[in-house]
C-alpha cells in the first residue's frame, strides 16, 4: 500500500491536490467524504486505474457518474437505510476480483484478490501489486 497524498499535516482539513495516480496500481481507493474532519471529494475524478470509493457519507447527496468507478460501496446507515445495511455497486469487469472474505460479505463469488484494504479519507491511497496484495 502506498499513500499517494495526505492532508495529515493540517489535521485532514483539506483534500490533497496535485498528486499523481500511478498507472501500475491495481486500483485506487478514495473515501469521498470524511465526516469527522469535514472534507469531501465533490467530483467524480478521472482515474487511470480502477477507482474504488467508499461513499458511505455522501452517496445520496449529489449525482454520481458510476461509469467512472470499478466499485462504490458504503454503509447505508448514514444516508440510505438502517444500520447494518451495506450497498455495493460493482462494474461487471470487477466481479470475481475481490478477496474471498469481502466477496462473501456482499455475495460476490469466484474472487481473486485476497486482501482488500478499506482506508479512511485521511489520505488518498494507491494499492499496488506488492506483498500486501497477493493475487490468487
Amino acid at each position: 500500500m502506498v499513500c499517494v497524498a495526505s492532508s495529515a499535516d493540517k489535521t485532514y482539513c483539506y483534500v490533497p491536490k496535485d498528486y499523481t495516480i500511478p498507472t501500475d496500481a491495481d486500483y485506487f481507493h478514495i473515501t469521498t467524504n470524511n465526516t469527522i474532519y469535514g472534507t469531501e471529494i465533490r467530483t467524480d475524478m478521472d482515474c487511470p486505474v480502477t477507482l474504488v470509493a467508499d461513499m458511505s457519507s455522501d452517496i445520496m447527496s449529489r449525482p454520481v457518474d458510476v461509469r467512472k468507478y470499478g466499485m462504490i460501496y458504503g454503509g447505508a446507515q448514514k444516508n440510505v437505510g438502517p444500520a447494518g445495511v451495506t450497498f455495493v455497486i460493482v462494474r461487471k469487469d470487477i466481479l470475481g476480483k475481490v478477496r474471498p472474505l469481502f466477496a462473501n460479505d456482499v455475495g460476490l463469488q469466484n474472487s481473486r484478490w485476497r486482501r482488500f484494504d478499506v482506508q479512511h479519507a485521511s489520505c488518498i491511497l494507491d494499492l499496488r501489486n506488492d506483498s500486501n496484495l497477493e493475487m490468487a
